[in-house]
């Protein structure tokens, strides 16, 4: 059974999440998300230490699984050094995979964290993702490449650097657009077919 004092933090948790994905981290109100929860602006700093610490909290989830998967790429480093193959399909299916599905497990917390967290101190996370996926993904190709595990010319980061961004634009589009499981679905098949493909995959001329 729930202590009075965990009820409380939760009613403001939930009041939070509302009052984020509302107005956004920069508009959201204390005196709201309190008023919301039945309770005053003091009871939030006798949990909270301030705004900021709350939207850590409440996107602490994802923040978790994207510092998770960070670290299983450098797993994949060292199995491409080790001459396990992993094909640029792989990879491209494993991190479109792994960002769905977040947002299957986690729509609310996924929205805050890159469509609503402007002004917070997680306003340039998409980056941070952004940057480290490429830079990962980049050293697996090239250790790919040299290691014989796929033949053609060595990708080169920029090339890399887009094709990160086009996989996380496509999750930060679905959730502009509330799309659910069965669309995710969807998108998955057509997005790889068509990528790794063509056209021919989805429609004939």
């Amino acid at each position: 059974m729930k202590s009075k004092s965990d009820e409380t933090r939760g009613l403001l948790l939930a009041a939070a999440m509302k009052e984020f994905l509302e107005k956004g981290f920069r508009s959201a109100s204390l005196r709201s998300i309190a008023k919301n929860s039945n309770g005053t602006t003091g009871i939030i700093y006798t949990y909270f230490k301030n705004k900021n610490e709350i939207f850590e909290i409440l996107v602490s989830p994802v923040v978790f699984q994207f510092e998770k998967r960070l670290a299983t790429e450098e797993i994949s480093i060292k199995e491409a050094l080790e001459g396990k193959e992993m094909s640029p399909k792989e990879w491209f299916t494993k991190n479109l995979r792994f960002l769905l599905r977040l947002l299957e497990k986690y729509p609310d917390e996924m929205k805050l964290l890159f469509l609503k967290s402007e002004g917070s101190s997680f306003e340039t996370y998409k980056d941070f993702v952004i940057e480290n996926g490429t830079r990962r993904s980049t050293a697996i190709f090239r250790t790919l490449n040299r290691s014989k595990a796929f033949k053609g010319q060595e990708l080169s980061e920029f090339f890399i650097l887009n094709l990160v961004k086009f996989v996380l634009n496509i999750v930060v589009e679905a959730m502009k657009q509330n799309k659910g499981s069965k669309d995710i679905v969807i998108y998955e098949e057509e997005i790889t077919s068509f990528l790794f493909s063509g056209w021919k995959a989805l429609v004939e001329f």
